[in-house]
């Protein structure tokens, strides 16, 4: 919520007016949290979420495929 005031207040200084409104910040969270549910199986880091997050934003470095944990003998 600090994060949304700042915004808020950063918004203002500059054009003089607030052009982000509650509504629109409340419609974009519950976009994303359906998105989100439709995405995984439950898991907080489910891996078909992340695949995704792969899917849609293949540039982005922070997104690098994990190596297997699985240690074979």
């Amino acid at each position: 919520m600090a994060m949304l005031a700042e915004i808020k207040r950063q918004q203002t200084e500059q054009s003089g007016f607030a052009a982000l409104k509650d509504s629109e910040v409340f419609h974009a969270l519950v976009f994303l949290h359906r998105m989100g549910l439709m995405r995984t199986n439950g898991r907080p880091k489910s891996r078909r979420f992340i695949e995704f997050l792969r899917a849609q934003f293949p540039q982005s470095h922070d997104l690098q495929r994990e190596e297997s944990r699985i240690i074979v003998p």
